[in-house]
């Protein structure tokens, strides 16, 4: 939907879709995980919403159930790029294996010829997919968004965080050097969008963690 706008430069699209993706992303993560058993019964103001789950608060059950579920959904994100890597591998060596031909590819032999129809064919399989940029900064958006949010209670997203941060960082380098066709050249609004919005994260350590810490 966001192509259908038409925007001026390629770098406008890529930060609206990264700015879409990161409030929906992290909407499903943060939020509803938040919503999704809470009982706002108890609450006069919010007492309208249709919420009757078992956590009226962040009760001694909701650190042992949500909290794991949380670590762990951010500990797989964390996860990710080495995937990536992985997948990434695995669908080279069977293309171009299936256009060669198994002994000639992977054996390190001369290729006699190639399978491919078309020119543009042979690039698509041997220059790798276009890089996805904006994807990449919603993921380490959303990461930074819900370490703030949920840090103060669940202090081992701090680490997890950290070895997201490192992990999309090497393992980009790799397949950027690698693996994707080479970018465009980007300006720098994409970069400085991102990080007007990291600006604005800690907030939600403020709101979240004074209820967190007012807690009995």
């Amino acid at each position: 939907m966001i192509k259908k706008v038409g925007y001026w430069t390629v770098t406008g699209e890529i930060t609206a879709i990264m700015i879409t993706v990161f409030i929906m992303t992290f909407f499903n993560t943060a939020i509803l995980l938040l919503l999704a058993d809470a009982n706002l019964s108890e609450i006069k103001i919010l007492s309208w919403i249709p919420l009757k789950g078992p956590f009226p608060d962040l009760t001694e059950e909701w650190y042992i159930v949500i909290a794991p579920s949380l670590v762990l959904t951010m500990f797989l994100a964390a996860c990710t790029p080495p995937i990536e890597i992985i997948t990434a591998a695995i669908t080279t060596v069977i293309g171009r294996s299936l256009d060669q031909g198994c002994s000639n590819y992977c054996c390190c032999k001369p290729a006699e010829g190639t399978k491919c129809t078309t020119i543009q064919k042979y690039v698509n399989l041997y220059g790798g997919p276009p890089h996805v940029m904006s994807y990449k900064y919603s993921a380490l958006l959303n990461s930074t968004a819900v370490t703030f949010m949920y840090g103060l209670a669940v202090p081992e997203l701090f680490p997890i965080a950290a070895l997201t941060f490192a992990s999309y960082y090497v393992c980009e380098k790799f397949l950027i050097t690698y693996y994707y066709q080479r970018p465009p050249m980007y300006d720098d609004k994409l970069n400085k969008s991102s990080l007007n919005i990291m600006h604005g994260t800690p907030l939600f350590m403020f709101f979240f963690g004074y209820w967190c810490m007012g807690n009995m």
